[in-house]
């Protein structure tokens, strides 16, 4: 039995039909001429608006610093890219003066020039035809402007102090202070920084892009000083002026005047006292060192004391005194700097890390240094070894697991011996009391070491014929000689009190008269 064809032609009728209609009709036929290209419309993405107010476009703002952003639409292109403008920035014809971005938010700092303004943002949409949209998105912004603020930076000033009773801070005549201007608005929004010393009625201009002032011998002259700080901003609207030393008037509730002190440096030498304890009982050995010498202080030499601790024990007391080294390593070199030799004094839980930078320059500089400190490490428990600190700048190759006392007379007889090479001109040297060198891990023993390759073996303690093992020879010298000839020295080190060792005068003597002497 045939099956009917009828089916199929109905099918072949209706694709020549579909055919028909795809390649014979003209969309745009009856029509007098081709639609036009639409303008797109910009839109303003606004996250708060001003409450119950007839003006729906206005923005609740306080600050100078706003963020903004915006999108358009095409309905028959692609929005190829938008122009803004502020209602202050007109061309020089007073026109109003757009700027294009491909961006669709920024951030922008509006043009304060009074406490309170008001302004107008206005972006619009360009297609990629360059149809612009004729009516561009707009909101208004009420602007008050905040005032800037300064302050100094904890701990940037060399040394600070409570000023009971009228104790007043010194410090040598090179001084950085460095600070802090921010300003509600964006720091942007800051234009300058004032600065001004002794006398507020000339105030000298500083660029905001620099957050420190650093002041030299020819502005800080011997005798008191204070410095006042103070900034502007865009709205012409000045911060709180800070001082150093602190207070809101130039005098305390006592008529104490707040000024710190400025010291003149005196004599080639500079004695550095790095204690957090400030012992006099130690400091004094070195002044009768120095006496026995002939040597006055702020004749022929300059102290300098300096600590890493607070004194919590003594807070709220009259004795309150704080001790820094400046913030700035420029500072420390230009003290430095200014003597020809320095002698650095320490105990423990020293600024030796800090001060190692400027030292390091100051003796590639041919400056002369003795540097007698036990802080140089500490004892791993795990390895059982002694570790080196990270960072030290001492002509140390390795800390030693040797262990050794340095006995006072008359109990034992372990001197601190010089080496032979220098057994003519360096003195041999006992103690007032036992000196422990690197133990069992007890955090306040001392380490001998093994000079680098840049230095040679000063002193040591010899070992005992009759316990060599138990005390065994231990370094605790070293010498770097001058560059210019090896029978000079630039630098010595001592890991070893040089408070508690008797010859102190003599071993000084030595390094001024001798070793220093180039």
């Amino acid at each position: 039995m045939m099956r009917s064809g009828r089916p199929l032609a109905l099918l072949a009728l209706c694709a020549l039909g579909l055919l028909i209609t795809l390649t014979g009709c003209d969309p745009d036929e009856g029509r007098t001429g081709m639609v036009g290209n639409e303008s797109p419309q910009t839109h303003l993405s606004l996250g708060y608006f001003r409450a119950d107010t007839a003006n729906p476009d206005t923005l609740d703002q306080s600050v100078a610093r706003l963020g903004l952003s915006w999108w358009g639409e095409d309905r028959d292109g692609t929005v190829d890219h938008y122009l803004y403008r502020w209602s202050y920035q007109l061309d020089s014809l007073g026109q109003p003066l757009w700027t294009r971005t491909d961006a669709e938010s920024d951030t922008f700092i509006v043009l304060l020039t009074a406490m309170v303004d008001t302004f107008s943002f206005h972006v619009k949409a360009v297609d990629d035809d360059g149809a612009e949209d004729p009516s561009p998105a707009r909101v208004v912004i009420p602007v008050r402007n905040s005032p800037p603020e300064v302050d100094w930076i904890p701990n940037s000033q060399e040394l600070l102090s409570n000023f009971f009773g009228g104790d007043t801070s010194w410090t040598f005549p090179h001084l950085t202070f460095r600070y802090n201007a921010w300003d509600l608005d964006g720091s942007e929004t800051i234009t300058e920084v004032n600065w001004a010393l002794d006398d507020t009625s000339q105030w000298n201009v500083l660029d905001p892009v620099y957050k420190s002032i650093t002041l030299d011998p020819g502005l800080l002259t011997p005798g008191p000083h204070r410095m006042f700080l103070r900034a502007r901003d865009v709205a012409q609207s000045w911060s709180n002026t800070v001082s150093y030393p602190g207070g809101a008037t130039d005098t305390t509730a006592a008529g104490v005047q707040r000024v710190w002190m400025v010291r003149q440096p005196m004599g080639p030498l500079l004695v550095v006292f790095d204690d957090p304890t400030s012992s006099a009982v130690r400091q004094q050995s070195v002044y009768e060192a120095m006496d026995r010498l002939g040597l006055v202080e702020d004749t022929d030499y300059t102290t300098w004391e300096i600590s890493s601790d607070a004194f919590p024990w003594l807070e709220g007391s009259a004795q309150e005194v704080y001790y820094w080294l400046p913030a700035e390593d420029l500072d420390v070199y230009n003290i430095f700097s200014d003597f020809e030799m320095v002698f650095w004094f320490s105990y423990a839980s020293t600024r030796l890390l800090d001060v190692c930078p400027p030292m390091g320059q100051y003796l590639s500089d041919n400056g002369k240094v003795l540097l007698a400190s036990t802080d140089v490490g500490y004892f791993n428990t795990t390895e059982q070894l002694p570790q080196m600190d990270e960072g030290l700048c001492l002509p140390i190759e390795s800390l030693t697991n040797a262990r050794h006392y340095i006995f006072p007379l008359p109990t034992r007889d372990h001197p601190l011996q010089p080496a032979a090479e220098w057994a003519d001109r360096y003195p041999e040297m006992h103690t007032s009391r036992r000196i422990s060198f690197q133990g069992n891990g007890i955090s306040d023993l001392d380490f001998g070491f093994v000079p680098d390759s840049t230095a040679s073996e000063l002193y040591f303690t010899p070992e005992d014929p009759n316990d060599p093992v138990a005390y065994p020879r231990v370094t605790l010298g070293s010498r770097t000689a001058a560059a210019h000839d090896p029978d000079k020295a630039r630098f010595v080190y001592m890991g070893v009190p040089l408070y508690w060792l008797d010859n102190l005068d003599l071993f000084l003597q030595t390094l001024i008269e001798e070793e220093f002497n180039w």
